[in-house]
């Protein structure tokens, strides 16, 4: 449960003994959302150097909840995908995903990451494929032609069984996929 507080009250709570008083120290500050953005150095702090999954976990969910302000802490959260508890791997993916890092390393560490079984999967989409479907709806539009309000582009679901397949690997590693 999160807890009262001024941010600068919520961060000496960072330093309790008590992992449940830390926990709900996080979880506050991360309902601040952007307004904490002035903690997101000592959340990465406590992100790399807690013993505790549960802080972790809640430390991950704050910095992404405080959004794009906390991109300076996109590798240390790709260094939580490593994590050995599942949970504070699930929390840093959430986040890197709210902060919209537009990093290039962080997805090839999340194949890593998905290749040694410490994700389950990947939610993909296909950019040529995006593309595509907005100059056609464009075109369509500048002819006067009616275009749905929303247009579906689909997605795919990568996982650890199927990662090597041919389409799944050309979204995963576009890179080499053009050599």
């Amino acid at each position: 449960a999160a807890i009262g507080g001024t941010l600068p009250e919520l961060l000496a709570r960072l330093a309790d003994e008590d992992v449940n008083a830390r926990v709900a120290a996080l979880r506050s500050i991360g309902k601040m959302g952007e307004k904490a953005a002035e903690a997101i150095e000592l959340l990465t702090t406590t992100l790399l150097k807690d013993k505790s999954h549960a802080v972790r976990a809640a430390a991950c969910e704050a910095l992404g909840r405080i959004g794009k302000s906390a991109r300076d802490a996109a590798r240390p959260l790709v260094e939580m995908l490593k994590d050995p508890w599942p949970w504070v791997r699930r929390q840093a993916a959430v986040a890197l995903g709210r902060i919209g890092t537009g990093a290039e390393f962080v997805v090839p560490e999340l194949v890593v990451a998905l290749r040694a079984g410490k994700m389950h999967g990947l939610v993909l989409q296909d950019p040529v494929r995006m593309a595509s479907l907005a100059v056609t709806s464009m075109a369509s539009h500048l002819r006067g032609k009616p275009i749905e309000a929303r247009i579906a582009t689909g997605e795919t679901l990568a996982t650890p069984e199927n990662m090597d397949e041919p389409e799944i690997k050309r979204l995963l590693e576009p890179e080499s996929a053009e050599e």
